[in-house]
């Protein structure tokens, strides 16, 4: 219902509102996405450096190395979906 309500307002509101609250979300998602991953790496390094540097520089490894450690590096990972959701909100107002 408050998810139905926000989108409503979203899009009753004013063409200059609604870039602002697009870059607002597309800043805060991108902050979101850079902090989880970076807290993703760093557990990343510190279970050991092979695991660390698959992660930095093969994409689908930090798949497999969330889902091995979702006990440590699961609500990292969920912190990065709510970023990609945020930026999803903001290209959509934006768009």
């Amino acid at each position: 219902m408050k998810l139905t309500g926000l989108l409503l307002a979203a899009a009753l509101m004013e063409e200059s509102s609604r870039s602002g609250l697009a870059i607002g979300l597309l800043l805060a998602g991108g902050l979101f996405i850079l902090v989880g991953h970076i807290r993703i790496l760093i557990l990343a390094f510190r279970k050991g450096t092979g695991w660390g540097v698959n992660c930095l520089l093969v994409p689908v490894v930090v798949l497999f190395f969330v889902l091995i450690h979702w006990d440590e590096a699961g609500s990292m990972f969920l912190l990065e979906l709510v970023g990609v959701g945020l930026l999803t909100w903001s290209v959509m107002l934006g768009g």
